[in-house]
């Protein structure tokens, strides 16, 4: 029975991105019915309309997205964590299956109020659904699922084989899923993935000298025998697996389905690793401190005044796009640059229009000199954001008294 979603909102949202067979997406949702307050499923565009009829029953809110499999489902979080309305969110594939324990718990997780994460173990099936392999790297397949819907909780790299950056307060728990790669895909299917993969984000590694595509060929890595799976867990998988030949998935009233299509570029607004448009790279320095000199390898810091002119919110933290408060040495000369700075991060989401006084680092160059320091804002590995204001800067020699690099960026 659908509980009333009018009257409060949603304490979970289960959300899924999903292509073909839909009928496996839809034994996978409906495994939570009873414990999510709103089921989200956003489908690949390549998927033939009619096909969403079954998945009416088993969704609240549904969708129709394009896709591109070469930058993978990654460039599409952010966009699906937004659809999602309740207070907290759980994501699953749709190749993969919750254990039951995981299902009993989920509500008394989403109840504790002291946590913003949680980090579930993912379960590898293989050679069938009885049994997953429990040996490294496969048996270290841990990954943020179970998120508070929050800015804060929800930080996401964007690019490919990455998931929800960790966040403290989290909690590691031993409720697993089952990923089904290995049992719904053929070893010549899952090869031409891995070597996707692999040109897509060489040199990836799991563990020293082990690619993180090797995870799809356990034909040729596995080294120790599998580990059964729990019985009441073989049932659910044996469930899901089953679907595609299942026909009680159809026989239900058909709705009218979805047209409209979201396009990338509406999909990309929220995707951190998007094309920034050159209308974000304003900014004005409204506080910069007289520094007056500094001794070679010393370490300062300042406070300095920033607003934000341009068109996009910069991130706290190591979010993308990368936006860090950053300098550079001048030769006093006017000969150009002699050495870019170490970027700081930003201790909160500076929104376009604001004004924030944050605190930088100053690393100071190891040879004595003459020099201008000059402010700026960076967009790591993009650009520089302009000139900020400059000062005359001597750098003397070291004295005796040591000078330390903080341990933490804060």
């Amino acid at each position: 029975m659908r509980r009333d979603r009018r009257k409060t909102i949603p304490q979970l949202s289960v959300c899924c991105l999903s292509s073909a067979p839909l009928t496996r997406t839809a034994g996978i949702l409906r495994l939570f019915r009873s414990v999510a307050d709103e089921i989200v499923c956003a489908v690949d565009a390549r998927v033939p309309e009619h096909e969403l009829e079954v998945l009416h029953e088993h969704v609240d809110v549904l969708t129709r997205c394009e896709f591109d499999p070469s930058t993978g489902l990654e460039r599409h979080l952010m966009w699906l964590f937004r659809l999602c309305s309740g207070r907290w969110i759980f994501r699953i594939d749709g190749d993969e299956v919750p254990s039951s324990s995981l299902l009993t718990a989920l509500p008394r997780l989403t109840n504790d109020p002291d946590l913003l994460q949680y980090v579930l173990p993912c379960r590898w099936l293989f050679p069938d659904a009885g049994h997953f392999i429990d040996e490294r790297p496969w048996s270290e397949d841990w990954h943020v699922r179970l998120v508070r819907n929050d800015r804060v909780a929800l930080r996401v790299p964007g690019e490919l084989h990455s998931n929800i950056s960790g966040v403290e307060p989290h909690r590691y728990i031993d409720f697993p899923f089952y990923h089904l790669t290995c049992l719904i895909n053929s070893q010549a299917e899952r090869q031409a993935k891995a070597a996707h993969y692999e040109a897509a984000q060489p040199e990836r590694e799991t563990l020293p000298g082990w690619s993180v595509n090797n995870h799809y060929l356990p034909e040729r890595y596995q080294r120790s025998p599998s580990t059964a799976v729990p019985e009441q867990d073989i049932q659910l998988i044996n469930t899901v697996l089953g679907l595609p030949n299942d026909e009680t998935l159809r026989k239900r009233p058909r709705r009218t389905p979805p047209t409209a299509i979201v396009p990338l570029d509406e999909i990309d607004r929220s995707w951190p690793l998007r094309q920034v448009d050159p209308s974000a790279y304003q900014a004005t320095w409204t506080t910069v401190p007289h520094i007056g000199s500094l001794r070679t390898g010393e370490t300062r810091r300042i406070f300095v005044g920033v607003r934000n002119d341009g068109t996009e919110t910069w991130p706290f933290g190591d979010q993308q796009p990368a936006f860090r408060l950053c300098y550079r040495w001048r030769s006093t000369d006017g000969t150009g640059v002699v050495g870019d700075g170490i970027p700081t991060r930003l201790t909160c989401d500076v929104r376009p229009g604001e004004t924030v006084i944050q605190p930088m680092w100053i690393y100071a160059p190891e040879e004595p000199g003459d020099l201008t320091l000059q402010f700026c804002l960076l967009h790591e590995g993009v650009r520089w954001f302009g000139e900020g204001p400059t000062q005359s800067l001597p750098v003397a020699a070291d004295s005796a008294d040591a000078h330390h690099k903080p341990v933490e960026n804060v």
